[in-house]
């Protein structure tokens, strides 16, 4: 299995993509999971986005339920934590 991570600044957001490539007898699959970071006050929010890439032939797979790859995680700091 290989690992690989990668950060990059996209419009004043931080993302963060992690590529890990598995391997099969007959084809190659690389999971991409992406999480983006915005500013948003007291909330910290991730935007994630999976894909699929399979060779051969070299495509996207399309996952069985379209909401399965993107999610939106929100966390919410409680009045007076933190200080």
């Amino acid at each position: 299995m290989d690992l690989r991570y990668r950060s990059t600044l996209v419009a004043e957001m931080l993302a963060l993509t992690s590529t890990r490539v598995r391997r099969s007898a007959d084809r190659t699959y690389a999971n991409i999971i992406t999480d983006a970071y915005p500013v948003d006050g007291a909330a910290l929010i991730v935007e994630r986005q999976l894909s699929v890439l399979v060779e051969p032939p070299g495509g996207l797979a399309t996952l069985s339920d379209a909401r399965n790859n993107r999610q939106t995680i929100i966390y919410r700091r409680e009045p007076g934590a933190g200080r």
